[in-house]
């Protein structure tokens, strides 16, 4: 087969994967409602171990497979905290730390800040995401960290923002890494 033809069959696989990520995040839209009528937590840990189960075997495909749904529910997550703060429904404790940094940015000369986030992954990643998941996480949506320190269990992360609307573009991530760790604060350097 030649390589064009190999390209075009990609596409469709890419389009036909695209399709059935878009119905899925409907569906996590619809669990996202349901969570808040309950007034659930987004990240389940239980869930996500049974998922996993669906798709046992050390076969290279099962093993990248299971990277590939890892992924997908972390952007399930993802999306579902963007719905949960869409509604209003975000802890007291992160929206303090989130409006004071905003407000220490906006009394700046300058549009740039150095935010600095510390953290306590959950190293079994029972109550939220681990230090790898936390970095790829930060990478994925391209948040520029500028230094990261590990001091015992605890990780600190500086990123920079430029302004309040680059930090509010970052809000449903920094809401996530809050929601799925062990401890947080967050402050401008």
């Amino acid at each position: 087969m030649e390589l064009d033809q190999i390209r075009k069959q990609i596409n469709a696989v890419d389009d036909a994967m695209h399709r059935y990520f878009t119905d899925r995040l409907r569906c996590s839209e619809d669990v996202a409602e349901a969570k808040l009528q309950t007034q659930d937590s987004v990240y389940k840990p239980e869930r996500e171990k049974q998922v996993y189960a669906r798709f046992p075997g050390d076969a290279d495909e099962e093993k990248l497979y299971r990277l590939y749904v890892r992924k997908v529910m972390q952007l399930s997550r993802y999306h579902q905290y963007g719905i949960f703060l869409g509604k209003g429904n975000v802890d007291t404790e992160f929206e303090t730390q989130y409006r004071s940094v905003q407000a220490a940015i906006n009394e700046r000369d300058t549009t740039d800040a150095s935010v600095k986030i510390e953290l306590t992954p959950d190293p079994q990643a029972e109550q939220g995401m681990s230090i790898q998941d936390m970095l790829s996480v930060l990478g994925d949506f391209g948040t520029e960290v500028t230094a990261l320190q590990y001091e015992g269990s605890k990780v600190s992360v500086t990123v920079r923002v430029s302004g309040t609307d680059a930090l509010e573009s970052q809000r449903r991530l920094f809401y996530m890494l809050y929601k799925e760790s062990v401890t947080y604060k967050m402050y401008v350097l």
